[in-house]
């Protein structure tokens, strides 16, 4: 394996156990949960004029790029947190998935987009949500409504 497919590896991690970190103290903490909705309320709009000062470089990951890639999952997020199908932690892993999957196929062209199958990324999914429940040593299920 070389350097490059390790920091991939690493890339895709770091936005895996920051989506799971963020469910998991949603569904388990209701005073974090008042906290994440209020700036999910006003996130998009933040990123959207962001957007707007910063210049695009075309064939680039850039600023530009990021801003646009945080806008997008800050409403998956949204819309993942409002779905009634969704009432615990355990329920959000194929959405993280799904938010992975299609953020990275969304830059697949670029240079530097890691490259890596569905079953990677899933493993990645359940590997983190399995050890933030063991390491925050919580019982998910439990809702503090």
């Amino acid at each position: 394996m070389s350097l490059n497919e390790i920091l991939d590896i690493v890339m895709v991690l770091a936005g895996v156990i920051g989506l799971g970190v963020l469910f998991f103290f949603y569904f388990t903490n209701a005073k974090v949960r008042g906290y994440i909705d209020l700036g999910l309320k006003y996130l998009p709009m933040v990123l959207t004029f962001a957007q707007k000062i910063v210049k695009d470089k075309k064939g680039v990951f850039d600023t530009y790029d990021s801003l646009q890639l945080l806008a997008r999952v800050s409403e998956r997020i949204k819309t993942t947190i409002a779905d009634p199908a969704n009432r615990s932690f355990e329920d959000v892993q194929d959405e993280v998935f799904d938010i992975v999957r299609d953020e990275l196929a969304q830059y697949k062209n670029l240079p530097g987009t890691p490259d890596l199958s569905d079953p990677a990324i899933q493993m990645q999914v359940k590997v983190v949500f399995q050890s933030i429940v063991r390491a925050l040593g919580e019982d998910s299920a439990r809702n503090d409504s």
